[in-house]
């Protein structure tokens, strides 16, 4: 099978159609918001990009992009850098048919913010659930605390009678401390 390059030396029309082609869809391809992608040789020269101005710079001169990992010749690498105080994150991808690398660019927030937001949400909605638990349990624990708290102001009442078993305790409940309230009754009784 004949290399990509000497398909290119034998139809320059197809070449430049192939170009112009490919420069439309760099310009109208986007990444988010405001992530581009453009194509470069193998010494970081730009040979395609949405800003024609930067075409035939090195990359070196957008920002502070360690070309040196992009420009490797592996079928992905990345990066991080500063542009503007916007944080930047960098993608290559090694296209050895044509000796170029394509290189995606986008805002660090743009790739990350949809993700950092869900996790805020989620954090707001497990401490909702959190408190909305904690209030359900100390209502279901306080319901059924009160009947022995209640008993135990009884057993006091009896005590503080100066050991009077004729005072009688409710027992009309039909819970823990009605039964136990009965049990009571039974043995001042006896």
């Amino acid at each position: 099978m004949p290399s990509a390059g000497s398909l290119f030396k034998f139809q320059p029309v197809a070449l430049i159609v192939l170009l112009q082609r490919l420069a439309t869809n760099i310009k109208q391809y986007k990444i988010g918001t405001n992530g581009i992608v453009f194509l470069t040789d193998e010494q970081g020269i730009i040979k395609l990009h949405p800003d024609t101005g930067n075409i035939g710079k090195n990359i070196k001169n957008l920002g502070y992009i360690d070309s040196d990992s992009l420009l490797q010749k592996q079928a992905f690498s990345t990066t991080e850098y500063q542009d503007a105080g916007t944080d930047m994150l960098v993608a290559s991808r090694y296209l050895p048919e044509i000796g170029w690398y394509l290189i995606a660019q986008v805002p660090h927030d743009e790739i990350f913010g949809a993700l950092n937001r869900a996790t805020k949400s989620v954090a707001v909605m497990g401490l909702i659930i959190a408190i909305l638990f904690m209030v359900i349990s100390a209502w279901l624990i306080n319901r059924l605390i009160s009947p022995f708290s209640e008993l135990a102001n009884m057993l006091a009442a009896i005590g503080d009678g100066e050991g009077d078993l004729t005072l009688r305790l409710d027992d009309s409940r039909h819970d823990e401390v009605g039964d136990m309230a009965g049990v009571t009754t039974n043995l001042s009784a006896t």
